[in-house]
């Protein structure tokens, strides 16, 4: 009798202990749910699916690896990172036919509103990424060639308007004009 108590008494922990499991791995789905990227379609292209995130507390750090090429380090820090990401649809039957285009800028949280050409695009650390199976055609790039707008619009909310060219690789993004919240 008394292994048979044992026997339930474990079983009903058990049953608690994956409850309790279960209910902590549903909130946290739930919460990245809210967390959700926000879609943007002016200027996105009818074959892909095109996000925008507003990264709030954040530093952009552009690196270079082993071989000179650029790359992003996104970590805790003081300012704003906007990342605009333009992720086409996969071509059926066909390996290899990822492909994705990513948009970086940061904005010190204190300046919000920027108008700025060309050069002075270095100010935000406008960065473009081509990532695909694009043979020599591929990586991250900072972009010197463009304009970029952002008007408050009220509270929250901002007007974000980029025009931009990257000589080094195509693209297929060019051009966004979105509107967004930086709280």
């Amino acid at each position: 009798m008394k292994i048979n108590n044992v026997i339930l008494i474990m079983k009903s922990i058990f049953f608690i202990a994956l409850s309790f499991t279960l209910f902590c791995c549903s909130n946290k789905q739930e919460h990245a749910v809210k967390n959700k990227k926000t879609p943007f379609n002016n200027y996105c292209p009818e074959n892909g699916i095109c996000t925008l995130n507003v990264l709030q507390q954040s530093h952009l750090e552009l690196k270079y690896d082993g071989t000179g090429a650029l790359y992003p380090e996104i970590s805790k820090g003081e300012n704003v990172i906007i990342k605009m990401d333009y992720t086409r649809n996969k071509i059926s039957n066909t390996q290899d036919s990822h492909y994705q285009e990513i948009i970086f800028l940061e904005l010190p949280y204190n300046n919000l509103e920027v108008n700025l050409k060309n050069k002075q695009l270095k100010e935000v650390k406008l960065l473009f990424a081509r990532l695909c199976f694009c043979k020599g055609k591929t990586g991250y790039y900072e972009i010197t060639e463009g304009h970029l707008l952002i008007n408050k619009l009220s509270n929250n909310t901002y007007n974000l308007n980029l025009n931009f060219t990257c000589n080094e690789v195509p693209q297929v993004l060019k051009e966004i004009n979105e509107t967004i919240v930086i709280k």
